[in-house]
């Protein structure tokens, strides 16, 4: 009978501290949250210039680039303007004596979840073996003759 009880209250313990010791988590890892944040933040960095390197060679030699190749770098850098609008913001914060525990919570949780959004994007996709693709190119010669046509009515013969 007082295992039953103990087991419970252990049960009740767990769900109850949980939802209030999370919050401080964030609040005691602010500082890692953001070195995590500016970490992923570097790598997403290297790994968006290596695609867009690879992008710029595909549309140098005439081939068009994959739809999903563009969605990973929108991604991309929606992930990098939150992560340094979240990095700008504080550097205000740091130096002040008594930090304001609330906005210490949402910034290194936000930082998190930046730091998530990378690393999932970095894992998924941030290595893409192909992102062009060739396209069937028009022949030019015979577009040049099609606009010629109506030019030199008089060799109309001689091009039939």
């Amino acid at each position: 009978m007082v295992e039953i009880a103990v087991a419970i209250a252990v049960k009740v313990a767990e769900c109850l501290v949980h939802p209030i010791i999370h919050p401080f988590a964030y609040c005691c890892n602010y500082k890692s949250n953001l070195e995590k944040l500016k970490n992923e933040v570097q790598k997403l960095r290297g790994a968006k210039e290596s695609v867009q390197q690879k992008i710029d060679d595909a549309k140098r030699s005439g081939e068009d680039i994959e739809q999903r190749v563009e969605n990973w770098l929108i991604t991309a850098d929606e992930i990098l303007d939150a992560a340094a609008r979240i990095i700008e913001g504080t550097e205000d914060t740091t130096n002040r004596l008594c930090p304001n525990l609330n906005t210490r919570y949402q910034v290194s949780k936000k930082a998190a979840r930046e730091v998530k959004a990378a690393a999932e994007l970095l894992q998924q996709e941030g290595r893409f073996d192909k992102v062009s693709y060739r396209t069937v190119p028009e022949d030019v010669w015979l577009t040049s003759i099609k606009r010629l046509r109506g030019i030199f009515e008089s060799r109309m013969s001689t091009f039939e």
